[in-house]
């Protein structure tokens, strides 16, 4: 029989349950399945062992496959390269023989001779080099003897390549005479320019210098690296082979590597077993592109599976430790069953005394149930004993689900860390120890604050503790409120608060940042205590009637400081009333404005004036030119629009650097600026041009003509004064376009551009003057701009020509060609160089044409070449000041002669001394 006492969340029952199994059954059973599941979980284990190291020989195998790939790709590159060399040398030489074969001269072959045996010093892969004659008879050679006794010992090849001649071909590994040197022959036929065989170049290559680069590619002790030829003739390996029968320059046998070589099948992870030192490796191998030789990787499978077979190991020996484990923790859960076992028997025993005890502990529930908090009970090893909660929410679990664990097994891990320090105290102290802690119930946080009290016996002595927990989420919810709205308060905006009759009550740290107020300072005064005086009654009648009716208001206002500044303030005010719409408070947040007022400054003249002379800029121009028709009384009054741009200002910064034409543009800015009137404005246009606005002129135009061109002449002479900061003055003058304009938003707008078309006219009457615009401008202005559109298209269209004007010496005869340049309009007919060359140096066209006229002049110097009569001639091409300059310029134009074929010494540039005068930079090389 088994008594128990069970707590319910509908109240306190003591059950009491009849068995007749208090003697254990199927005791074999039960010792039965800790035994099959400890092995059951060995077996798995050991499986996926298996298969994991399955997996990794598996991997490692193939991480070395693509190793012993990748390697064959290197190293055949390195080898290709030296063949690559040896063909480069005999490409030189066979150039060297194509000349003294064509040279009838007797002493042709033996300088040829002594000139191959220098190249033959400067490559170690070439013992020798020779040349035959079509039939195989040597020409000339830089090692005779040697060459010939080799020749002679392959004869056979050398038939078999002049019977089929190709561009370049390799022999594979051949044997010197008696001697153990290896040696390879390569061989390149010579052809003239009719494609007929002039010639054979024969190269005699050795064999061994590859024995060097094959060993500088080794990198794993293991790794082994050979080359060979399409007949397996070892022909170096590194390291060398050390199996009987098997050398360097001797056949092997491997039927695997024999019949990819014969299939022209890939290399790319053979395992054998290698004839070089009898090791099993993993072989990959790569065929040269320019040979027939092949580059073998070998990786030794011993030295692949070592971290294999060690991971094996270490793997094995952890499944028998955990196996050994298993098998101590199988004895003592056995050990642990008989014990249970022993101890129900002792059951019937207690079992009037526990009900004795569950009795009392039905009482003692009675009287604890009326407690709103969580009332548990541990015994002295932490165990729950008995639980109780007023809310069974409060509850990880049901109590019955509880009882009897330990603590560390209900609690998380954090919370159960800091019950053990208190239970520890309570131990040794036997005085109440106070914790809180967090719990999450639900998905829903929950604070709690604990009481551990000690549980005495009739002796006085700790039998356990009492547990008493009370539910805070609720205080520390309007604990962090409290927080919140004390951080809110220390915020980044000034704040204060005032009762209802607007006496401050409290401020924060930012209100002293911003005011120079400390809060003992303004605590109990209104806040008219810091008002600037800049605002009127209607202002502060307006704020409060928005407070009144809205609850609160904002605006920017100006305030003064503890210091006495005055400084533009963000206000905001708000009305704090309660339940019954009685107004308790106002709260007020405040910022600075200075540095954003400071910033819309300093970003409005940076759009409106220009940073290096502090002048207006065109933008602002353009606005008071906009601005001039909002006053109609005054429209039908003339305006000027002076536009001035320095003259020859590139050639001035160009002689003595920009620095000084920046000095230059200050120093002309002020010298203007200081002469204007009220009527007069003046701006920086842009580069180096100004522009001077003078208004209010008066309604008779002549007049008004008379004043602008007063006010130009004045400007002239201003400009000619100024130097710039340079010691050494320069002469600096002006050009002047005038424009007459009524003061009228359209005549306004269009008065920019008749200005500019004035300044360029007066630019081009040599400058120094000053033009007013007139009708005539605007035509030629336009005709330009239409020839300048049609010259965008003539090289595409076919429209520009050359015409080849022959150059005579004293006595007439014919020592050059100029190249002349002409336009054939489609519609226009011939149009003079005087006009269209010009345009094309003002548009920038002069250098695509330029181009094209170097290209052509290039072509007809390649065809004269072949004539006779012409072939000696020069030919003369101007080059522009503005081609001449063009980055690469020059490797433009051998690239040209290149291309072409033509002489470089027959083609003659002319520039004109202009190219100097615009960059004095050009006489220095």
């Amino acid at each position: 029989m088994r008594c128990f006492a069970q707590n319910s969340w509908g109240g306190n029952q003591i059950v009491i349950s009849t068995h007749t199994d208090l003697e254990p059954r199927n005791d074999h059973w039960r010792q039965f399945m800790p035994t099959a599941f400890l092995l059951g979980l060995l077996m798995i284990a050991l499986g996926a062992m298996a298969w994991a190291l399955a997996e990794r020989r598996t991997a490692s195998m193939e991480e070395a496959r693509r190793y012993t790939i990748a390697k064959a790709e290197l190293v055949s590159d390195w080898v290709s390269g030296s063949f690559t060399l040896s063909e480069h040398l005999l490409a030189g030489t066979g150039q060297l023989a194509l000349e003294s074969i064509a040279d009838s001269d007797a002493s042709a072959m033996p300088q040829l001779s002594s000139r191959l045996d220098r190249r033959v010093d400067a490559v170690a892969f070439v013992d020798a080099v020779a040349l035959l004659t079509p039939t195989g008879e040597p020409l000339a050679s830089s090692d005779g003897a040697r060459m010939r006794a080799v020749l002679d010992d392959n004869a056979h090849i050398v038939d078999a390549f002049l019977a089929s001649p190709e561009r370049s071909r390799v022999t594979g590994l051949l044997t010197q005479g008696d001697s153990s040197a290896l040696t390879a022959l390569h061989f390149m036929a010579l052809h003239d320019a009719d494609a007929q065989l002039q010639g054979v170049m024969v190269a005699q290559l050795n064999m061994a210098v590859l024995s060097a680069t094959i060993a500088r590619a080794a990198q794993l002790e293991s790794e082994s690296i050979a080359l060979v030829d399409l007949d397996l003739q070892l022909v170096t390996r590194h390291p060398p082979p050390t199996a009987e029968g098997v050398g360097i320059g001797l056949p092997f046998e491997l039927a695997p590597l024999s019949r990819a070589v014969r299939e022209g099948l890939a290399l790319d992870g053979m395992i054998v077993r290698s004839p070089m030192d009898q090791q099993v490796r993993l072989l990959s191998g790569k065929r040269l592109e320019s040979a027939p030789y092949l580059v073998v990787i070998g990786r030794s499978t011993t030295d692949i599976l070592r971290p294999w077979w060690r991971e094996l190991r270490i793997l094995l020996g952890g499944w028998l430790v955990t196996a050994l484990l298993g098998w101590l923790a199988l004895r003592r859960h056995l050990s642990a069953l008989a014990s249970r076992q022993r101890l129900a028997r002792e059951v019937v025993q207690r079992k009037q005394a526990q009900s004795d005890i569950q009795q009392r502990e039905a009482e003692l529930r009675t009287l604890v149930t009326g407690i709103e908090a969580l009332l548990f009970r541990f015994d002295e090893h932490g165990n729950l004993q008995f639980a109780h909660a007023h809310r069974p929410d409060l509850l990880l679990a049901p109590p019955d689900q509880l009882l009897g664990r330990h603590y560390s097994e209900i609690l998380p891990g954090d919370i159960t860390e800091r019950f053990r320090v208190a239970l520890d105290r309570v131990a040794d102290t036997g005085l109440p120890v106070e914790v809180g802690y967090r719990l999450s119930l639900d998905g829903t946080p929950r604070d709690f604050k604990a009481v551990l009290r000690p549980l005495l016996n009739d002796a006085a002595i700790a039998s356990g503790t009492v547990v008493l927990a009370t539910d805070i989420t609720r205080e520390k919810a309007l604990e962090a409120q409290l927080r919140i709205a004390a951080m809110a308060f220390d915020t980044h905006l000034g704040m204060f608060i005032t009762d209802a009759d607007g006496n401050v009550i409290r401020t924060n740290g930012t209100f002293t940042q911003i005011t120079g107020y400390s809060e003992s300072e303004v605590v109990g005064r209104n806040p008219r205590m810091w008002s600037s005086g800049q605002h009127d009654a209607d202002f502060y009648r307006d704020m409060w009637g928005a407070i009144e009716r809205d609850g609160s208001w904002q605006g920017e206002v100006w305030n003064r400081r503890k210091t006495g500044e005055i400084y533009p303030q963000w206000l905001t005010i708000s009305a704090i009333r309660n339940a019954h719409d009685e107004l308790l408070h106002f709260v007020a947040t405040l910022s600075d404005l200075s540095a954003s007022k400071e910033a819309e400054d300093a970003i409005h003249r940076l759009a409106f004036y220009d940073p290096l002379t502090g002048l207006p800029n065109r933008q602002r121009l353009q606005d008071r030119l906009h601005h001039l028709a909002e006053n109609p009384e005054r429209q039908q009054e003339h305006a000027a629009l002076l536009l001035v741009g320095l003259d020859n200002f590139k050639a001035y910064n160009s002689t003595l650097g920009h620095q000084q034409g920046d000095a230059l543009l200050q120093q002309v800015a002020e010298r203007i600026g200081d002469s204007l009137d009220e009527n007069e404005a003046l701006a920086r246009w842009g580069g180096d041009q100004f522009v001077l606005l003078s208004r209010h002129l008066g309604s008779d135009p002549q007049s008004a003509a008379l004043k602008a061109q007063r006010a130009a002449d004045a400007l002239l002479l201003q400009i000619r004064a100024c130097s710039g900061s340079n010691q050494k003055a320069l002469p600096i003058s002006a050009s002047i376009g005038i424009a007459l304009f009524h003061q009228s938003t359209q005549e306004s707008a269009q008065s920019v551009h008749q200005a500019e078309l004035a300044m360029y006219e007066a630019k081009r009457q040599g400058g120094n003057t000053s033009r007013f615009f007139d009708t005539s401008m605007q035509a030629a202005m336009v005709e330009r701009t239409r020839l300048e559109a049609d010259l965008y298209h003539a090289l595409e269209r076919g429209e520009l020509v050359l015409h080849y004007q022959a150059q005579v010496n004293e006595v007439g005869d014919p020592i050059g060609v100029e190249c002349l340049l002409r336009w054939q309009h489609a519609e226009r007919g011939m149009i003079s160089p005087g006009v269209f060359i010009p345009l094309a140096e003002e548009s920038g066209l002069i250098v695509p044409i330029g181009h094209w006229v170097l290209e052509t002049a290039c072509r007809q110097l390649a065809e004269w070449r072949h004539r006779p009569e012409l072939q000696t001639l020069t030919l003369s091409v101007n080059v522009s000041p503005a081609q001449f300059n063009q980055p690469g310029f020059f490797d433009e134009v051998c690239q040209l002669l290149n291309e072409s074929g033509a002489d470089p010494t027959r083609l003659m540039l002319e520039v004109t001394e202009g190219l100097f005068l615009h960059d004095p930079s050009s006489l220095s090389v």
